[in-house]
């Protein structure tokens, strides 16, 4: 043997090993199905749904105090938002290429 014939024949022995590892990963089914695919619930007191009443039954435990909108100082609060002046609407198809762009009193045609 040659030199040139081993390395062909470890590329060809590399390529099988890949070859059979490709297949295995994508092609093979599994003959049990993942545990972690599985959900088992018993009832409404399993798994999430015994996390969501849970959470429910403290939101509707909370009392909120709303005697601070009875509060002077709120009352005194301004609001010191500016009103925005309603301006005209640009072009219905802002994507829309211009046929021809006005700037003084020379107008210039798009490429």
């Amino acid at each position: 043997m040659t030199l040139s014939n081993t390395k062909k024949i470890i590329i060809a022995l590399v390529l099988l090993v890949l070859a059979f590892f490709a297949y295995t990963f994508f092609f093979k089914k599994s003959s049990s199905p993942d545990s972690a695919l599985l959900v088992s619930t018993i009832g409404p007191e399993a798994g999430v749904g015994r996390e969501f009443i849970v959470l429910l039954a403290e939101l509707n435990s909370l009392k909120l105090d709303d005697s601070f909108f009875d509060d002077p100082v709120f009352k005194s609060l301004s609001d010191f938002g500016k009103v925005i002046d309603p301006e005209p609407a640009g072009r219905n198809n802002p994507f829309q290429p211009l046929s021809a762009v006005s700037s003084g009193s020379a107008t210039y045609r798009d490429r």
